[in-house]
């Protein structure tokens, strides 16, 4: 498949006029609702939740790498900067209506200021062959890029690199709470998607194109397809294809967590999105042709590595940097909370 995207110019444009023809920002938050583009009337919502978009429909998206028109034309929403200070003061908080708050998550010692990096989500959905699709691509700014050999990226949880963290709830009819004591997973389904430029037929075990810690996977894991595409030396398209349907689960992971299908997706229907963009800011030369041969975990649910691997990695933890809203202690604070979003049967035109 063709890994590009037309154009990449700095062009400016929203979700209420025709879709543009070159590269958009990344660093701009979009309007908080997307235009109808159609004669169709105008839909009616509740005003609870607050929502940042309506996804429009467009069926049988191609997953390449490209940013489609029809992206331009339905709901888009970018990073922001998330002052620290929003502890202290919920109005320092980043409206989720408005932007993906970029919340310093880990900071590596050599990380002596924060990076250069952000991103603007475009989010679609659909059908194929009868079955829902949800659709996002991300357009990335990486000013330091740095992708890890396949070798590495095939085992669990590679997160030291270049990288976006997409987590995922479906349906409902309320901003999900997370219990105490969990992170953001198994209440959100997480999926990994790094740099490296990759056609959707690449993926596989020796070399995936993404990837989630089984603790995180969603139920429809397996049927989820992804492409990257690298458009300048410092900017990647990624692009995702996620099964639309409700799932549930009980227990809890390591134990007796069971997950269970659930219902296609429709208009109406919500979406919660919560992101961590990762970001290696240095890698020396050759590092990943030293990848320890030893077993990286004691289990898989178990996601601190063992010996080798532990001082392997532990050589590029000061060199990295994530952020985002991807955080359960964020999104319980004040002022805070996932990017809403609801589906629309009109479609992006």
């Amino acid at each position: 498949c063709t890994l590009s995207l037309p154009g990449g110019g700095t062009s400016e444009p929203t979700t209420t006029t025709a879709p543009a023809t070159t590269a958009p920002p990344i660093t701009t938050a979009p309007s908080t609702t997307a235009a109808a583009t159609t004669a169709a009337p105008p839909e009616v919502f509740p005003a609870e939740p607050p929502l940042a978009g309506i996804i429009r429909r467009a069926d049988g998206i191609a997953v390449d790498g490209i940013l489609d028109a029809a992206y331009l034309a339905s709901a888009s929403i970018s990073s922001r900067h998330q002052d620290p200070g929003y502890v202290n003061d919920p109005a320092l908080a980043v409206d989720p209506t408005e932007a993906i708050g970029m919340k310093t998550i880990y900071r590596g010692s050599a990380v002596e200021e924060i990076p250069d990096t952000a991103f603007t989500l475009y989010l679609l959905w659909g059908e194929e062959d009868g079955e829902p699709y949800l659709y996002i691509a991300a357009v990335i700014r990486d000013a330091t890029p740095f992708t890890r050999s396949n070798a590495y990226m095939a085992h669990p949880n590679p997160w030291l690199t270049d990288a976006i963290e997409i987590s995922y709830r479906l349906g409902g009819d309320a901003i999900p709470t997370i219990p105490k004591g969990e992170d953001t997973y198994p209440t959100y389904h997480n999926i990994l998607v790094d740099a490296r430029e990759k056609c959707v037929f690449d993926h596989s075990e020796e070399a995936p194109n993404h990837t989630a810690v089984v603790a995180q996977r969603s139920f429809y894991f397996e049927a989820i397809e992804s492409a990257t595409a690298r458009i300048t030396p410092d900017t990647y398209v990624v692009e995702v294809k996620l099964p639309a349907y409700t799932e549930s689960h009980t227990g809890t992971p390591g134990t007796d967590l069971v997950r269970e299908g659930g219902e296609p997706m429709a208009a109406g229907d919500l979406v919660f999105l919560c992101i961590e963009l990762l970001d290696l800011t240095y890698l020396p030369e050759g590092y990943d042709s030293r990848l320890p041969t030893e077993e990286k975990y004691k289990d898989e649910w178990s996601y601190s590595p063992l010996g080798a691997w532990a001082r392997f990695e532990n050589d590029l933890l000061p060199y990295i940097f994530s952020a985002g809203n991807r955080n359960a202690a964020y999104l319980a604070a004040e002022g805070t909370g996932p990017a809403v979003f609801r589906l629309s049967a009109q479609y992006a035109e």
